[in-house]
């Protein structure tokens, strides 16, 4: 389950944003618990406890404005999502220095909750990726990966092999790539090919004619013809709701 907050002094637009808060997290089929602060204090304490996943956080607020809070949200948990929330569209730019995941504009209901679907989508796509996974082999042991590190799977007989971000060599774990799929197809991987599983995090473009992915990295997969339309959809669906 996530653990969410909405941080907004002004009660009355509190209370109506936190319900779209849930609402738009069901929809998405994502189980979450949306609490609601009045105050930065207030939320920091329950954060210091115990930290957020993700934060929708007003920027102007007295005492602790939000800003202020961002930072040290973000120093007690790195990995927590900031979405700032403000009525004053100058302060858009002035947030990117605490490196929010996106921001939301006060706005007409018509406008704000289309807006509000798409950082739900980025949102869970965010923290899906801080997700860490533990691979373990006879050869090197436990090893703990971020699976926003994991470029491609590779598979090859009875193993896979994990294409990990800054490590020289794949890691081997005894597994077969379909009993992988189903479960990493929800958190932004797709099957290409027979033999490969890739993180859409690290698809550069892919290339229908020469039938091929292209990776980040410079590398090139081949893709199956079979899977051709459904790796151009979901392709076309993750770089929609990383705008």
């Amino acid at each position: 389950m996530l653990r969410v907050a909405v941080c907004d002094d002004d009660e009355r637009f509190l209370g109506r944003f936190v319900k779209a808060v849930r609402e738009a997290f069901k929809k998405r089929g994502i189980i979450s618990d949306v609490s609601g602060f009045s105050s930065s204090a207030m939320l920091l304490e329950v954060h210091r406890s115990e930290p957020l996943d993700a934060v929708f956080l007003d920027i102007d607020m007295p005492s602790v404005n939000g800003f202020s809070a961002a930072k040290t949200m973000t120093e007690i948990s790195p990995r927590c999502c900031i979405v700032f929330v403000t009525s004053h569209n100058e302060l858009v730019y002035d947030s990117f220095e605490f490196r929010p995941l996106n921001f939301i504009v006060k706005q007409e209901q018509s406008i704000m909750l289309p807006k509000l679907d798409r950082v739900v989508e980025q949102l869970f796509d965010a923290l899906t990726e801080n997700e860490k996974i533990i691979l373990e082999n006879s050869d090197r042991g436990r090893f703990s990966v971020s699976l926003a590190d994991v470029i491609y799977i590779e598979s090859s007989d009875h193993d896979v092999f994990y294409h990990i971000k800054g490590e020289p060599e794949p890691f081997r774990v005894r597994a077969k790539l379909s009993g992988l799929e189903a479960g990493l197809s929800e958190k932004n991987f797709v099957r290409v090919h027979k033999k490969y599983l890739v993180s859409l995090r690290y698809v550069f473009n892919i290339d229908l004619t020469r039938e091929c992915v292209i990776l980040k990295t410079g590398c090139e997969l081949p893709m199956g013809r079979s899977f051709k339309p459904e790796v151009d959809r979901r392709l076309t669906e993750y770089l929609k709701r990383a705008r």
